[in-house]
């Protein structure tokens, strides 16, 4: 139990698609989206940008782990729907002077008004949900201040439905990133963009990280890189799209075989288990729980809590015992402190002895020679 099993982080590359219309405001949104996401590391991911709805851009789809709407029309809709119905996740900005029809058919949101609006002051970010998977990594009070972002231009959404949920709302109680769940995926509607025009978002410190969560959020392959102990259930993060069925080799070489949208609950032994889909092979780590490699001294009370007999007939008989040895242990000293004393008495009376001897040796020759 004091060995740690880890499986590295497979390498995939995942794709960005963005939808705009190529006028200089949406170029100037891309670019910063191109720097953001240029910071990958060892997870490469790659924008692919579009300025019309055709055949390329539905392809692109197919593959895609993310997409944004800077721009649409009605034709958008058809391949969008497919793209969430995939479990994946877009985010919509609307930009002036786009008609409104094809987001409330995107949205199923028939009675939605947007109305754009600029203000002098600026708006901050007011109510934040960090319960919401979007803004949970930020919920850490050191993390969770988004005040001092200002937004300047945005657009005031009104007519929403009761399925609808506000992640982010403006001071003035305006909703800011509004959620709809169509079918399996999601649709974000972001009320204001990042274009320095429009607020501060793309140059502080919360754009990189939020990008990549909306990005972790729509591809879920990523969620298995949590600590798995055994007994856990795993989520293999695959979809029936990629695979309807897959092979898991534990540790020992078993191989077993379920579908791929069940978790995985045979986590029985610790090592690395490897996920078969297609030709492409995930590995996943399962470990001992850190508990149990504790040597901390426990209490009698856990230790009465779980069966250990630590009072009682028995804790008085272990009493009773340990007095017994106490006392043979004790009266063997005492023996060995009399005997000792014993032999010191012996030899004091010896020497005595001897000295009597010598001086009766010596009064006897005086006698002899007065003679």
């Amino acid at each position: 139990d004091n060995v740690t099993y880890h499986a590295p982080r497979p390498v995939v590359k995942r794709t960005v698609v963005v939808l705009n219309s190529g006028t200089a405001d949406q170029k100037e949104m891309l670019y910063y989206l191109r720097r953001a996401y240029s910071a990958s590391g060892d997870a490469p991911v790659e924008v692919l940008d579009f300025d019309r709805v055709d055949t390329t851009f539905a392809a692109a789809l197919k593959d895609a782990s993310l997409l944004f709407l800077l721009n649409g029309d009605p034709s958008v809709s058809a391949p969008v729907k497919e793209f969430l119905s995939n479990g994946r996740t877009a985010i919509l900005v609307p930009t002036e002077g786009q008609s409104i029809d094809w987001i409330r058919d995107l949205m199923g949101e028939s009675d939605l008004r947007l109305e754009a609006e600029t203000s002098k002051r600026s708006w901050v970010l007011g109510g934040l949900d960090f319960q919401h998977p979007l803004l949970a990594p930020f919920a850490d009070p050191r993390f969770s201040n988004f005040a001092g972002i200002q937004f300047w231009k945005r657009f005031k959404a009104e007519g929403l439905g009761m399925n609808v949920e506000v992640v982010a709302s403006f001071d003035d109680d305006s909703p800011a990133w509004i959620e709809k769940r169509l079918e399996k995926g999601t649709l974000l509607l972001m009320a204001s963009g990042w274009h320095p025009d429009q607020s501060q978002l793309a140059v502080t410190s919360k754009f990189v990280p939020l990008l990549y969560t909306l990005l972790d959020l729509s591809h879920p392959r990523q969620r298995m890189d949590r600590v798995v102990e055994i007994g856990d259930e795993v989520d293999l993060g695959l979809s029936m799209k990629e695979n309807s069925s897959v092979t898991i080799r534990t540790p020992s070489g078993k191989e077993i075989q379920q579908s791929a949208d069940e978790p995985f609950q045979e986590t029985n032994e610790p090592g690395i288990y490897a996920i078969a889909v297609g030709n492409e092979i995930r590995n996943f780590a399962v470990n001992v729980p850190l508990e149990e490699s504790w040597t901390s001294v426990m209490d009698t009370d856990v230790l009465e809590l779980h069966g250990v007999q630590t009072s009682g007939a028995d804790a008085e008989a272990v009493g009773e015992e340990m007095d017994e040895e106490e006392g043979r242990m004790l009266l063997k000293a005492q023996l060995e402190s009399r005997q000792k004393l014993w032999r010191w008495a012996i030899a004091i009376a010896l020497l005595l002895l001897l000295f009597e001897t010598a001086l009766a040796g010596k009064a006897s020759k005086a006698a002899t020679v007065e003679a």
